[in-house]
């Protein structure tokens, strides 16, 4: 072999290594990535109440805050989030959320910040109870009074990807689950209101708290951790003194600060 047709040789081995890390890398960012635009639009929708497109900090906390979504770091997350996406200044729009929600996170990319976002378990959750009694079922009937029993099964199907896509079930829809449903439309399908072949909204809400409970006990077991700190107790007994009583008082004013939050950003 001469020395001009070695060069190449390596020259083409060279190449194909590096097209082959890229496409590697390519896939990790991909796999890495768990939550999607789409999922994004849907949690802004759920957020944005009052449907106006536009979403001010006070719609924001006022959604962390009637999921209960109120510890000292989730207070310090929803703050510096908002403040990361509000490039209008005052309020936030689908758009500038999806940019941020899609964006690598700052410190922990190939991740989004959707990714990131959703890591907090209890956010996820939130936004899978909300939006799986609301938007998910206004999706399924579509301004319509009944859906049939193939929608119902969608409807059940969609429940259990989001739950999947969020990271709280790692799990695929069997066959089982489809003879559980079957079970479960009878039992919906059934007096007073039925047997009819279809259902109705509140209906349908009752099968989502049946797939909700049917998936609960992992959700559960993850829950049941940090409330069985053995660490808490001792703090608390040595808080027991008059200092440790002053300092409830502090994450009670923290509600009234972040009301003024729009007007600082204005």
């Amino acid at each position: 072999m001469s020395s001009g047709t070695l060069v190449f040789f390596l020259l083409s081995l060279s190449l194909a290594s590096g097209a082959r890390i890229k496409r590697q890398q390519r896939r990790e960012v991909e796999d890495a990535s768990g939550v999607t635009e789409a999922m994004g639009k849907q949690f802004f929708q759920t957020v944005d109440k009052d449907g106006s497109g536009q979403l001010y900090f006070k719609e924001w906390y006022a959604w962390f805050k009637s999921h209960n979504l109120v510890s000292d770091d989730l207070h310090a997350m929803l703050k510096s989030t908002y403040h990361e996406m509000n490039v209008q200044g005052s309020y936030v729009e689908e758009a500038d959320f999806i940019a941020w929600f899609m964006a690598p996170h700052a410190t922990q990319a190939p991740l989004t910040n959707g990714d990131v976002f959703f890591a907090h378990k209890e956010v996820a959750a939130a936004f899978f109870n909300d939006y799986g009694q609301n938007g998910l079922i206004d999706k399924m009937f579509k301004g319509k009074d009944f859906i049939n029993f193939i929608k119902f099964f969608s409807y059940l199907r969609e429940v259990k990807a989001l739950n999947e896509a969020l990271g709280l079930v790692d799990s695929m829809v069997t066959d089982e689950d489809l003879n559980k449903w079957r079970l479960w439309w009878a039992e919906i399908d059934s007096p007073p209101k039925g047997p009819r072949g279809k259902i109705d909204r509140e209906q349908a809400t009752e099968g989502f708290k049946m797939i909700e409970a049917d998936m609960k006990p992992e959700s559960e077991e993850s829950d049941e951790q940090p409330a069985g700190n053995d660490d808490e107790p001792e703090e608390d007994a040595t808080d027991a003194e008059p200092e440790g009583a002053g300092n409830d008082d502090e994450p009670e004013d923290l509600p009234e600060d972040d009301d003024a939050e729009p007007e600082e950003d204005e």
